[in-house]
């Protein structure tokens, strides 16, 4: 109601009064006093009983075949109870799609086959036809090249065996050089190594004849790279009669940072490695 008045102390401000019936579904009724005759209504409104809306349906879930689709469905209200009066329509429905019967359907990439460096990973390819020969297209790779460059590029320790190969006795050392002293300090029976294993894709290890690195007296020396040598595999790369005396330890860092091994095992760049006290350089062999 809106009322005009020239003097508001004489003329008071009117009471509107106004009377709701209720109707089925309406969540509040409101019962008014009519109107008294001198008044008027100045505006009216349009009042509704409460119902359910939807929306559009969804995409069904399979692109070939039977799945189910869903819709959102709500009170005009805003308030689902305030409906209750009515069966709320569904939110969802079974449907049917095979728009994409003839397409190949991929999944999820495993993780890399390596830990460091070049590996592959694969995933499944299949046709949701029956005939594979029916779906469209080029078939997507089923596997891909992958590089790793996790922690495992930093791991490097070398374990040596005596007695049979990798068992009986074992001595494990760390990045760092070992003189024949170190060795037999850390467990090692030199005249007894039988077997080696250098854990770690980018862990390099270099082992002597003679305890003093060779410095003295010329004899043989082996590099060997990530993996595990039995006796025969030490033979072909170089030890003599299971005596390995002093050794070497390093990682190559620069298969460190690239996740990735470098052919030969060769450092093109002098570095500096710490274990301890011991400051070295890789041998000046495997820097070429």
């Amino acid at each position: 109601c809106t009322w005009n008045c020239r003097n508001p102390d004489v003329c008071a401000k009117p009471q509107c009064r106004l009377l709701c019936e209720r109707a089925a579904g309406c969540a509040q009724n409101y019962e008014l006093p009519a109107l008294s005759p001198q008044y008027t209504v100045n505006r009216q409104f349009h009042a509704e009983k409460a119902h359910w809306v939807t929306f559009h349906w969804g995409k069904c879930g399979n692109e070939c075949g039977k799945a189910v689709r869903t819709r959102k469905v709500v009170c005009s209200t805003g308030k689902d109870h305030e409906c209750s009066f009515s069966a709320k329509p569904a939110t969802q429905e079974v449907c049917e799609d095979n728009s994409g019967c003839n397409g190949f359907l991929v999944g999820e990439w495993s993780g890399c086959s390596q830990q460091c460096g070049k590996g592959k990973k694969m995933r499944k390819v299949y046709c949701n036809n029956p005939d594979e020969k029916e779906c469209l297209g080029e078939k997507p790779h089923v596997e891909e090249q992958c590089w790793d460059h996790g922690p495992h590029c930093q791991q490097c320790e070398v374990t040596l065996f005596g007695g049979a190969d990798f068992d009986g006795w074992s001595a494990s050392f760390h990045v760092g050089q070992y003189s024949l002293d170190d060795l037999v300090g850390h467990g090692a029976k030199c005249e007894e190594t039988s077997s080696v294993k250098v854990d770690g894709m980018c862990c390099k290890a270099r082992v002597y004849q003679y305890g003093d690195f060779n410095q003295q007296t010329e004899g043989w020396t082996a590099r060997l790279g990530h993996g595990n040598y039995t006796s025969d595999d030490l033979v072909d790369a170089g030890v003599e009669n299971n005596d390995v005396s002093a050794m070497r330890v390093w990682l190559d860092e620069k298969c460190a940072r690239k996740g990735q091994p470098v052919v030969g095992w060769k450092i093109p760049e002098p570095e500096t490695f710490k274990m301890a006290t011991n400051i070295f350089k890789p041998p000046q062999e495997d820097m070429e």
